[in-house]
């Protein structure tokens, strides 16, 4: 999975019509995947990397962290890595988002 970024519901066009060209040049499936503020978008290599991605964003936020860094490639020790990163800055009451 490919998560490219975000774009504000006026820029969806353009930027959907960008994927499709892209998208069907390396055999990938682009998404948008609506939030409240706009669309996130990127391309998967599978349908199921998809549906699980939509799915993690209804899951606490650790949880959802959790997925989509294993969506995007990395290792469960990077994961794990940065789980304790988040959790040492919300020690000292640092914002962790």
């Amino acid at each position: 999975m490919a998560l490219l970024g975000h774009c504000a519901p006026e820029q969806e066009a353009d930027v959907r019509g960008l994927l499709y060209v892209h998208g069907a040049n390396y055999e990938a499936i682009p998404f948008f995947h609506r939030t409240p503020t706009g669309f996130d978008f990127g391309f998967a290599a599978e349908g199921w990397v998809l549906e699980l991605y939509v799915w993690a964003q209804g899951a606490p936020r650790p949880h959802r962290e959790r997925i989509e860094g294993l969506l995007l490639g990395y290792s469960p020790a990077a994961i794990a890595r940065h789980d304790a990163k988040e959790r040492g800055r919300a020690a000292v009451g640092e914002d962790a988002g």
